[in-house]
């Protein structure tokens, strides 16, 4: 039986062999990579011109419309390719303000376990030429060209660029309200501190109805802050705010819009502030794009950032923690850091675990500690007047089961003050 099938196979392949002409194919392919050696060896950069001097013969006989995709494409696909590979590789990207990933020699464990591909591949998105530009096309395409509703959850109401807040997320608030509650209970109950809270409404609350976007219920989220929260007076500022106090760009409040704000704050803390006729406008002179602007890759939108100076905020002096809780000195605002970065870190240098803000000149021996994000950067200045010392505690960066280590809870004010944003999305507060 072996026997036959063995004679079998052999007759098949005998038969392949005579009528595929395979002896012939076999040196008719030798004789071929023999002549492109031999022609290789007497002129290799004619060999290299051949292929294009076949395609510039192909190319009148094609259409010109084909003509002109042909060249178009293939001129951009060899330009994008050679431009990625000679072009220095860049480490952080100022349009939107994060580190890049970057090639770098691979090492054999990394082509063994295959984490190589998604690095590469990570680095040709991140340094890939023109990203910015390419950004900019895609918002402007799918927004006005595509007629897009909203890109990644950002939209674009008149001027405004906004975040949609919705829906309700009952598991964030709650989040949020036992991290308060934690905080209190450890280092507030039993003190002599006096507690208050305060929420911000995002600039969603202006924008969404009138232009047809979804929309959380805001009354229903203030309304389970305060139920969930301990027993503190609230103060209620959102009759004081409206989307002219917001920026076109960002997410965040314009400071030399918020001065009512402040005073009902610290009114009722039963502090005493500096009142408009204190402060002068300034003028970053970089222009100001903001965080919305960036994500939607429209670069190209900006607006001005002003900060308000005085006499009082001139002699105040700021400390800046690291995260190894050393204290460095800092400016009420780092007018280079705004040049140089996102413009908004120039209000006490951004979002920071603790920064504390002493007034030298203080007319009472009167301390607030400010629980807050990146909003109350803009509006603590604003509050220094009427207090010896702000500090300003950002859950985000700093961990709460380490406040001991920094503050004294003891004859203090103690404000919470978060923006809708973040109560609604605060997985982030530690």
């Amino acid at each position: 039986m072996r026997a036959n099938r063995k004679n079998s196979i052999r007759t098949w392949g005998a038969r392949l062999w005579t009528a595929w002409d395979l002896p012939g194919r076999i040196s008719r392919g030798r004789a071929g990579l023999a002549r492109a050696w031999q022609a290789w060896r007497a002129d290799p950069r004619g060999h290299l011109a051949r292929p294009f001097r076949r395609l510039g013969r192909a190319l009148p006989r094609l259409r010109c419309r084909e003509g002109a995709v042909v060249l178009v494409v293939g001129g951009l696909l060899v330009t994008l390719s050679v431009w990625a590979w000679v072009q220095p590789p860049k480490h952080y990207s100022e349009t939107e303000e994060r580190g890049l990933a970057w090639y770098l020699d691979p090492k054999w464990e990394d082509l063994a376990d295959g984490s190589f591909a998604g690095d590469f591949a990570q680095h040709t998105q991140d340094q890939f030429p023109l990203r910015d530009s390419f950004r900019t096309v895609k918002g402007l395409s799918a927004l006005k060209l595509l007629g897009q509703k909203d890109l990644d959850h950002l939209y674009q109401a008149g001027t405004y660029l906004a975040q949609m807040e919705y829906p309700l997320r009952p598991e964030m608030l709650d989040h949020a309200a036992k991290k308060i509650q934690w905080v209190y209970d450890t280092y507030l109950a039993g003190t002599d501190v006096t507690c208050y809270l305060s929420m911000i409404p995002g600039k969603n609350a202006y924008l969404a109805e009138e232009y047809g976007y979804p929309s959380l219920d805001y009354g229903e989220l203030f309304q389970y802050m305060r139920a969930h929260t301990p027993p503190m007076e609230y103060v209620d500022i959102t009759d004081l705010l409206s989307l002219e106090d917001y920026y076109n760009t960002d997410s965040h409040w314009r400071q030399e819009k918020i001065l009512d704000v402040a005073q009902r704050l610290a009114g009722a803390m039963g502090a005493e502030i500096d009142g408009p006729e204190a402060y002068h406008v300034q003028r970053l002179a970089r222009p100001f794009t903001g965080r919305y602007a960036i994500q939607m890759g429209l670069t190209m939108a900006w607006e001005d950032l002003y900060y308000l100076t005085s006499p009082t905020l001139d002699q105040c002096l700021v400390a800046v923690y690291d995260q190894g809780g050393r204290p460095q000195r800092k400016k009420v605002y780092e007018v280079a850091s705004g040049h140089l970065n996102y413009p908004y870190v120039l209000f006490l240098s951004g979002s920071k675990g603790l920064v504390t803000v002493k007034n030298l000149q203080a007319p009472m021996d009167k301390n607030l500690i400010l629980f807050r994000d990146s909003y109350g950067s803009s509006l603590a200045p604003l509050l220094a007047s009427g207090y010896r010392t702000i500090t300003l505690v950002d859950l985000r960066y700093l961990s709460s089961d380490q406040l001991d280590q920094y503050i004294d809870f003891e004859d203090q004010d103690v404000l919470f003050l978060y923006s809708t944003l973040l109560l609604n999305n605060s997985l982030s507060m530690r």
